[in-house]
């Protein structure tokens, strides 16, 4: 029963390796009840079919009686329930993740931007593995200064934003993978352009941003279930361009640009959705910036690029530890970026695009960092150089995308907005 650890295994789903090691339990289960442990623990069970998970994995005699089993069995229940932490959850289990044979791949997508000249309507997805691009379903209409989360690696929605004659959105849209296709939700209550965005437990806070006149301070939550926005908690100041993420249930907002003169800060707010409740004890960042890109990888925060004290675009990067509320700088990226795209694949941290610390330059780079060797290595190319575009990491068969979308005009007609 070694073959089970294998990463590489080749099968048709996680149910037959759990059948397969069922049946060796099976053949002696008085003699071999005792160790069934080790096998399981080598089981994807969060890749078994949440049926066969409950049907013949908690029915077990063996899995109900032995701790470590009914412990295994509890990390996949939560895996398969927790739907918006599954990317969190993953980076710090290799049981959380697909084995490598699977048809399953981490992918980046990238959705809108702009550059000096245009507004981009175009969707990319890239598979590093593969070194491979190809085109998604265009947006329904070109987009920059939005935001996108994605709900179990398999689901985006994209938030507000700006229509290309500049005016800030409060429109909500779902991509349906499987249909490759956008759907229209409820929009917010209030137009944001330039805001923070992050998902926790099946619901999207929208934080922040300009309505096109102020800078906002107040954050609104929109119900997966209900399709419904709710405004939920004020900030301690207005800012647009936080970089915002969700981490063990708690909402961070780190940085911004604040006041008339757009003053970056090296604030950093933790809220509490459950309590509604704000901490004032979490360690500010290294440096000041707005602007930059947030992603968690193992339990930790990474903060790239942005606008350094109002002064210049910057490349400095930092992570925070939860547990000891501090900040420490990691490698700088090989670019300076200003409002890049970032996601994490693979355990690896990838940011895109970007404006450089030169006017009128806007990086077409996407680069990846390591943690193991904190470096920054530069490994392919976005089709047009931008700013202000929006990344996240979705998990889907590549054979299955077979689409090549050829997007109309970059600043396509707008859709009705009054």
């Amino acid at each position: 029963m070694k073959r089970q650890q294998e990463d590489d295994l080749r099968v048709s789903s996680e149910d037959e390796v759990f059948e397969a090691c069922l049946r060796w339990l099976n053949y002696a289960p008085e003699q071999r009840k005792t160790d069934f442990h080790l096998i399981l623990q080598h089981i994807r069970l969060a890749f078994v079919s949440p049926y066969v998970l409950m049907d013949r994995v908690a029915s077990c005699k063996t899995v109900q009686e032995d701790a470590i089993c009914r412990e295994l069995l509890h990390e996949a229940l939560q895996f398969h329930l927790l739907v918006d932490r599954r990317s969190e959850m993953s980076t710090t289990n290799s049981r959380l993740k697909p084995r490598t044979c699977s048809e399953l791949t981490e992918t980046l997508i990238f959705l809108g931007g702009e550059d000096e000249r245009v507004v981009v309507r175009g969707v990319e997805i890239y598979n590093p593995e593969r070194d491979e691009w190809k085109k998604l379903c265009c947006l329904p209409y070109a987009v920059s200064k939005h935001a996108i989360v994605a709900s179990g690696a398999s689901t985006l929605y994209l938030c507000g934003g700006d229509y290309p004659n500049g005016r800030p959105s409060s429109e909500v849209w779902k991509y349906e993978q499987k249909l490759d296709t956008w759907i229209q939700l409820s929009d917010m209550l209030t137009p944001r352009s330039e805001l923070g965005l992050a998902l926790i437990d099946g619901y999207i806070y929208a934080c922040g941003g300009t309505n096109g006149e102020v800078r906002l301070n107040t954050i609104e939550r929109y119900s997966i279930t209900d399709n419904k926005w709710t405004l939920i908690a004020s900030m301690q100041i207005g800012m647009t361009s936080p970089a915002c993420c969700s981490l063990n249930g708690y909402l961070y907002i780190t940085g911004g640009a604040v006041l008339e003169e757009g003053d970056a800060v090296d604030l950093v707010m933790r809220f509490d959705p459950r309590k509604l409740e704000w901490s004032n004890d979490v360690a500010p960042m290294r440096i000041a910036r707005s602007g930059s890109a947030a992603v968690v990888l193992k339990r930790k925060i990474y903060v790239c690029g942005g606008l350094q004290s109002n002064t210049e675009n910057t490349n400095l990067a930092e992570v925070y530890d939860p547990t000891t509320n501090q900040w420490q700088f990691i490698a700088p990226m090989r670019e300076h970026r200003y409002r890049p795209g970032a996601a994490v694949v693979n355990e690896k941290i990838y940011v895109c695009g970007g404006q450089d610390e030169q006017p009128g330059k806007y990086h077409e780079s996407v680069e990846c960092y390591s943690i193991e060797t904190d470096q920054w290595t530069i490994i392919t190319e976005l089709i047009c150089g931008r700013s202000f575009l929006a990344c996240a990491m979705l998990l889907l068969k590549w054979s299955d995308i077979l689409w090549e979308h050829v997007c109309e005009g970059e600043t396509n007609s707008l859709p009705d907005i009054g």
